[in-house]
């Protein structure tokens, strides 16, 4: 027995424009669950006991950028210096005109505005450091030595936060 699909029989006679509009959003949806999984699967493997999983579990975000709240949130209670590095991290990745190698990324942490010099002090003591602080929020290639911002929502989230973020639109300042 063949199955058919009524929707998409529906979605026929629509005009093309409108149906890649479609399978463009539908693509966008499935890409974000994906996302989402994957800072909920970081979120679960920093746990260190079952009963912390179990909690984790219980009180997962509903979407991607409730989860993006509480990975900001988190990094916030880390402390101010977590805070201001992931700042900075997010303000460059968000908008440098082509890739940053973690080195780059590195030293222009360093950079403070009204400054001639390097400020070595404001950067992190160890790049790997900074892969951590930042989380979920950025990928590493390590082939090209290259840090991006692991999901396009990132931007779209941050960017978007000069309007409005919950509770985190200090992170925005800078843009």
């Amino acid at each position: 027995m063949k199955y058919e699909n009524r929707s998409c029989n529906r979605l026929t006679g629509c005009q093309w424009t409108l149906r890649l509009f479609f399978l463009t959003l539908l693509a966008n949806t499935l890409l974000d669950r994906f996302r989402w999984v994957d800072c909920q699967l970081d979120a679960i493997s920093a746990c260190r006991s079952v009963q912390g999983v179990s909690d984790s579990l219980k009180s997962l975000p509903k979407g991607l950028y409730e989860t993006y709240d509480r990975i900001l949130q988190e990094i916030e209670e880390a402390g101010p210096d977590r805070r201001s590095i992931v700042e900075r991290t997010l303000m460059w990745l968000v908008g440098a005109l082509e890739p940053l190698t973690l080195s780059q990324l590195v030293e222009a942490l360093s950079i403070e505005i009204g400054s001639t010099a390097l400020n070595k002090r404001l950067s992190v003591m160890s790049p790997t450091d900074l892969l951590e602080i930042c989380s979920s929020l950025v990928n590493f290639d390590q082939r090209t030595n290259i840090v991006t911002l692991s999901h396009y929502t990132v931007r779209v989230r941050y960017i978007s936060s000069s309007d409005k973020m919950v509770s985190h639109a200090r992170y925005s300042r800078n843009i």
